[in-house]
């Protein structure tokens, strides 16, 4: 796929799906001038495992998808992972919000399962994650650590987790990887390095306790 960047984000696109992910300046307004023939669609996010279909009503849930084209299936972060989802067997799509909470809620392997379930390959899926906190930024208590643990489908603690002064830190994007591994076989997803909570082009939760701010990416069928 090949990379784009203008002035309100950075995306994937082929002749057959357009991958965004935006900053500060990717408000709803500005993504619908740059991306007018889209029809945006959004849901109602509360760190959940549910996986729903697209729909024009705000419906609870932290991943949705469609096989319909031009609708933009939106997800807004602040530090939590944007991922999205396009099966070339299916030729469907999906974007999923994870947080920390998500990720040991299950909210990728439910997504994945679900859609393999439904029609999708395996080791048809190509995945992409925007900006989101990087582990060097996400320090966590023992209890978070440990609910993480246990989803992290790896054995080796080390590979996505050190101990420095009485904090652990986190690599949540191996862990999804890992995950994303280990439901699909797939091992070429692509995530981005940037840190949500370092790079001030992006909103943060933990470096600005933020009341609505969001960054907002989608993922949309063009044909």
């Amino acid at each position: 796929m090949k990379y784009f960047q203008n002035d309100i984000g950075f995306g994937y696109r082929d002749e057959k799906v357009l991958i965004f992910f935006g900053n500060k300046a990717g408000e709803l307004e500005n993504l619908k001038k740059e991306f007018p023939s889209f029809d945006f669609l959004r849901v109602k996010q509360t760190h959940s495992d549910i996986f729903l279909p697209a729909s024009t009503e705000l419906r609870e849930a932290d991943a949705h998808w469609t096989a319909e084209k031009n609708k933009a299936l939106l997800i807004a972060t602040a530090d939590c992972m944007p991922l999205m989802i396009f099966c070339e067997q299916s030729n469907r799509i999906a974007a999923v919000h994870a947080g920390w909470r998500g990720v040991a809620n299950g909210i990728i392997e439910n997504t994945l399962k679900q859609l393999i379930h439904t029609g999708s390959g395996e080791k048809k899926f190509r995945i992409f994650c925007g900006p989101s906190i990087q582990q060097n930024s996400f320090e966590v208590d023992r209890d978070v650590f440990d609910q993480l643990v246990a989803k992290s489908r790896s054995p080796h603690v080390s590979s996505y987790s050190f101990f420095q002064n009485n904090k652990y830190y986190v690599n949540l994007n191996k862990i999804a990887q890992n995950q994303i591994l280990t439901t699909t076989g797939v091992m070429n997803s692509v995530f981005s390095a940037i840190d949500t909570k370092t790079n001030e082009d992006y909103y943060s939760y933990r470096r600005g306790k933020l009341k609505s701010e969001r960054n907002l990416s989608f993922i949309c069928l063009l044909t």
